[in-house]
């Protein structure tokens, strides 16, 4: 995360009283504001969710048959195909 960025907006959360309380403690814990540490563990749960939306995770078994398929030569179709001019390329 960048510190430089301006931060010229807001969020506005409504939690209860006990979490707040525990969100205080464990950003004084680590010698934050509750502020400090609200960002900080915001912008690591987004990393996280981000990396599992774009991330792709297959077996063993299911990525060598998808390696496997690849190695194999393409069809003679799939060859004329990709060798045709496009239309609009004429």
């Amino acid at each position: 995360m960048q510190t430089s960025l301006k931060k010229d907006s807001r969020l506005d959360l409504r939690i209860s009283s006990h979490q707040k309380a525990r969100y205080e403690e464990a950003a004084a814990s680590v010698g934050k504001s509750l502020s400090q540490w609200s960002v900080s563990a915001l912008d690591s749960a987004a990393d996280l969710s981000l990396e599992a939306a774009r991330l792709t995770r297959l077996s063993e078994e299911t990525f060598e048959a998808i390696y496997d398929a690849l190695e194999q030569p393409m069809p003679e179709q799939t060859v004329q195909l990709l060798n045709r001019v496009s239309p609009w390329e004429k």
